[in-house]
């Protein structure tokens, strides 16, 4: 009766830390703006789980053990030990297994840094990747992280394009104290059901901005984003002389084969010589061709 007690009093305590780790966690997330310290909960969390795992099976698989004489001494052998080690074992594996990242690649950035960047698997059929939700989160998480470590960038106005794109600038406005946001629609049609191929949503409480961030979802060709870049600078104009500028992130970018070296390697219909400035300054994931579609059917 007292071991029972015992483990139970184990159990709750391990149960408390768990609450207190994920409780931790919201509050940082509501109240901090660091995100190592997130990461680094994101981690306890699952190290928790292991071990209460190995708690339970060690206490109830306590009467499963043999003991294996040796010829020059007796080593007792106990089965909780092995069957704990492949039960964490498998619970990697699944997590692997059913995780759409399939590791991680350093390419060169526009400005001769390194970049990390993070693949994104394709099926045996080589169909397009349905995105998950859990894989779209970590992806912005990974694209903010980026942006605000980086020295140097602070935008006054952030951009998102379409859908997908204004999920993302929203999550990063918020880290970047809530920075004025904008929208940019590629297509669609307005309310009189006229075609509308490129329209700018651009936030009036900055009329000159001296530094834009521009978000998109993901990166193919590159003729969009070039044409964006172009129209943008077009509409700030006047600040043309005062030398504007435009960074440009991109969740998951596309490219036509596996060997990816720098960041001029996505957007392959441009010149990778003359239209760097079109080129991504930060990227979370690549995939090869046919590429990926959006959680919940956004663009």
């Amino acid at each position: 009766m007292s071991e029972v007690i015992s483990f139970t009093m184990q159990v709750l305590i391990g149960l408390v830390v768990s609450l207190i780790i994920f409780g931790a966690e919201r509050i940082w997330k509501i109240y901090i703006t660091d995100r190592r310290i997130i990461a680094i909960l994101n981690k306890l969390k699952v190290i928790f789980l292991h071990i209460i795992i190995s708690c339970l099976v060690w206490h109830y698989g306590k009467n499963y053990t043999i003991i294996k004489p040796l010829d020059i001494f007796d080593i007792t052998i106990d089965l909780r030990i092995f069957f704990i080690i492949f039960l964490n074992v498998m619970i990697w594996i699944t997590r692997l297994k059913y995780s759409q990242i399939n590791g991680e690649k350093y390419i060169s950035g526009r400005d001769e840094s390194e970049l990390q960047i993070y693949r994104l698997k394709l099926d045996s059929k080589r169909r397009k990747l349905k995105l998950s939700w859990e894989t779209f989160g970590r992806g912005i998480e990974l694209l903010t992280e980026k942006i605000c470590d980086a020295s140097g960038i602070e935008p006054d106005v952030v951009f998102g394009i379409n859908e997908a794109g204004i999920i993302i600038a929203s999550y990063i406005s918020f880290y970047l104290h809530r920075i004025p946001l904008g929208n940019i629609k590629t297509a669609g049609t307005d309310k009189s059901g006229k075609r509308i191929y490129l329209q700018f949503d651009c936030p009036k409480s900055v009329p000159n901005p001296k530094c834009i961030l521009v978000v998109d979802s993901e990166l193919k060709r590159g003729t969009t984003s070039k044409e964006i870049i172009s129209r943008l600078k077009d509409l700030y104009k006047e600040n043309l002389d005062n030398q504007i500028r435009i960074i440009y992130a991109v969740l998951v970018g596309v490219a036509k084969d596996s060997n990816i070296n720098s960041v001029y390697d996505f957007g392959w219909e441009m010149n990778p010589h003359t239209e760097t400035e079109y080129k991504p300054d930060f990227l979370s994931f690549f995939i090869n061709k046919p590429g990926f579609e959006p959680p919940g059917k956004i663009r």
